[in-house]
């Protein structure tokens, strides 16, 4: 039995269809999140102290690492998209951006925008604020005696 390859425009269908998941997905897991699977201080409001909210098994922080993965995949297959349709993309520019200098130098400025926003959060370093503890009796890790 002969395997036929598939064609170019079934892979972009399947390729897109994907694409449209992973970002309900992501939507989804980001409400979850929110909404539903709520952190730190309104979950002790919500809820009481010394509890923690999960689903499926997995809690805040779990879900988060899914979200981050599923993120990745979609950038993943955004790229592949954009490979493909990269003729489509070269021609339209064309006609909208006529002056070749000026299309390259707009390419590079939303390559550059993209590198940075995706890199930027990597080199951050976080603020330390100290927090006052939760309880008259409690300071630090140590009761008060």
């Amino acid at each position: 039995m002969e395997h036929k390859p598939i064609d170019k425009s079934k892979f972009n269908i399947i390729i897109d269809l994907i694409m449209l998941l992973l970002m309900m997905s992501i939507a989804g897991i980001g409400f979850l999140m929110k909404y539903v699977l709520v952190p730190g201080f309104k979950r002790n409001i919500l809820y009481g102290n010394n509890v923690e909210l999960e689903f499926w098994g997995k809690t805040h922080h779990q879900w988060g690492t899914i979200h981050l993965i599923l993120s990745i995949a979609l950038l993943a297959l955004l790229l592949i998209h954009i490979i493909l349709h990269w003729k489509m993309i070269v021609s339209i520019s064309k006609r909208m951006i006529p002056v070749r200098i000026i299309r390259i130098v707009f390419f590079l400025l939303i390559l550059t925008i993209g590198l940075f926003l995706i890199i930027f959060p990597l080199l951050v370093k976080p603020e330390v604020i100290e927090k006052e503890a939760l309880y008259r009796n409690i300071q630090g890790n140590k009761l008060l005696t």
